[in-house]
């Protein structure tokens, strides 16, 4: 497990600084740069990782169909929290807009994937798509249109979420897989090992493309907001997601390797996308961002007691 949990840390701190050092060396070429590496990541290593996964996963529960409303509720509850903070705090409508995108986006693709994969294995990975199946509909059929009213500007219209290419490519990787899974072909041996290849570095460039474009500077403001919405959200959302987990009849499912997949994707930093809504639709960048890294920041600091609660799960 100190393996697993050095090789995650290390990957998200050498991902980010990387992409901080590129940034401050080619200046002119960071956003060309940062969108390299988010290709590299959403459209290359993690749907090969996935389709790899979905090909060699057991036959599957029909329980399991519960399992996407467990990460529906549990993305939701993150979101919930961030609007009542919002309303406590007396928030004007663009710092609001700014945070609740912070609550809600978790980093599910990009660190939730490599932590499911080095601490639960393959079995663990591939059930990934089927928890996070609502993820885009809660993000850009909700959560998008929700905040871009919040915001002062908007510079330019998203195509509807089922037309997103990554969405697109996503879903057909895993439905290749789960076709080649339900004919018994054989997965090739050689698989496995691009899954280990695939996995972290659909992490380290996703983390890296957040470097690039990530200003580190004036992160005092709104830090006290952004540390105890981090840790707010670290404490709920898990709670949220094993509540799920014991309504629905999963708390057994697959030998505890469902609970054991909701717990450690519940605690999952706030997801890149969060500084995206500002930069689009006129919110408080400055709060998005802060919000961000004290996310990261708490996520960081807590990864070796998740583990240890994964591993008694």
């Amino acid at each position: 497990m100190l393996h697993a949990l050095l090789f995650t840390i290390a990957v998200i701190v050498s991902g980010f600084t990387l992409g901080q050092i590129l940034q401050f060396k080619y200046p002119q070429h960071q956003r060309t740069l940062s969108l390299l590496f988010t290709r590299i990541a959403l459209v290359f290593a993690i749907p090969l990782s996935l389709f790899s996964a979905m090909w060699q996963l057991p036959d599957l529960d029909p329980s399991l169909l519960k399992l996407p409303i467990v990460g529906l509720l549990t993305i939701a509850s993150g979101g919930v929290l961030a609007w009542i903070v919002a309303g406590k705090l007396k928030l004007n409508s663009e710092q609001k807009g700014a945070l609740i995108p912070v609550g809600t986006f978790m980093n599910i693709g990009a660190v939730g994937s490599l932590c499911v994969y080095l601490f639960l294995g393959e079995s663990g990975l591939a059930l990934v798509p089927i928890y996070k199946l609502f993820e885009e509909l809660i993000y850009f059929g909700v959560i998008f249109p929700m905040v871009r009213a919040m915001g002062s500007f908007d510079k330019g219209k998203r195509k509807p979420f089922w037309q997103d290419p990554i969405l697109i490519t996503s879903l057909s990787a895993v439905a290749l897989g789960f076709l080649l899974n339900q004919l018994q072909i054989p997965r090739p041996d050689f698989m496995a090992t691009v899954t280990s290849i695939a996995v972290p570095l659909g992490s380290f460039s996703l983390i890296c493309s957040v470097g690039l474009v990530f200003k580190i500077a004036r992160l005092s403001r709104w830090r006290n907001l952004g540390l105890g919405l981090a840790v707010s959200r670290m404490i709920l959302c898990p709670l949220v997601a094993m509540a799920s987990v014991w309504v629905f009849g999963l708390w057994n499912s697959l030998d505890g390797l469902v609970l054991q997949v909701a717990f450690l994707l519940a605690c999952m930093p706030t997801g890149f996308m969060s500084v995206l809504p500002p930069v689009l639709f006129g919110l408080d960048q400055e709060l998005a961002n802060t919000g961000w890294f004290y996310s990261t920041l708490v996520f960081l600091f807590s990864l070796p007691l998740i583990m240890l609660v994964v591993s008694a799960l």
